[in-house]
């Protein structure tokens, strides 16, 4: 079937318990078509909770409104990232950051209700530089994949910014790396694998977990 993404999460019962080891004990399908990535964010979060994650970064922050609800996955408005809301539902302390006062202003309003979400306008550079604290779960889904901009090299910059902030059990989830040879993290994937970060899955987004995680 055209566009369909079909691939299988491994999340075993050791990787849940803290191992960096996968086994076929516990799959996770991943079936949708390319642009809805809920099952992306919920095998993410899957994973985030198991591991008693507190701290969420969101770089990159919604673009539209949501007018349909949340769980049904419509897909002809999940490419607007809702995710937001989906980190807002895990309870953690969640920070979504846009510098574009439209993208501010649509998540300030959806979050309202989320005591536990952050909505900051700031570039997410800067506001990564800045950050004190431990980051359990970092995604980047801000600069759009145009060729004729630095998309890569910003999503690059943005993970070094965070570097240090990043500890073992931390993940990066990654948009949009399905298209343009790697789309968002054409060049991050390769530095973030040098340094000891490994792929758990991949497709319309990647999870990065920090190998040897406890």
């Amino acid at each position: 079937m055209k566009n369909l993404l079909i691939f299988t999460v491994l999340l075993s019962t050791n990787l849940l318990s803290g191992a960096n080891t996968l086994t076929p004990s516990s799959p996770i399908k991943i079936t949708r078509r390319r642009h809805e990535p809920k099952e992306y964010i919920k095998a993410t979060l899957k994973l985030f909770k198991a591991k008693k994650g507190k701290t969420i970064i969101e770089i990159g922050s919604m673009r539209n409104p949501l007018n349909h609800d949340l769980k049904s996955g419509h897909c002809n408005s999940c490419l607007c990232g809702h995710s937001t809301l989906w980190w807002a539902l895990s309870k953690a302390e969640v920070y979504s950051v846009d510098i574009d006062d439209k993208s501010y202003n649509i998540t300030k309003n959806a979050c309202k209700s989320y005591s536990n979400v952050r909505v900051v306008k700031q570039d997410g550079i800067d506001f990564l530089k800045k950050f004190k604290k431990p980051i359990d779960l970092l995604f980047l889904d801000a600069w759009d994949v145009n060729p004729k901009t630095n998309y890569a090299e910003m999503h690059l910059d943005a993970y070094l910014a965070a570097k240090d902030k990043l500890h073992e059990g931390s993940m990066i989830l990654i948009d949009d790396t399905d298209i343009a040879n790697g789309g968002k993290g054409r060049l991050l994937r390769p530095v973030a694998t040098k340094d000891g970060w490994e792929i758990i899955f991949t497709g319309r987004q990647t999870l990065f977990i920090k190998k040897g995680a406890k």
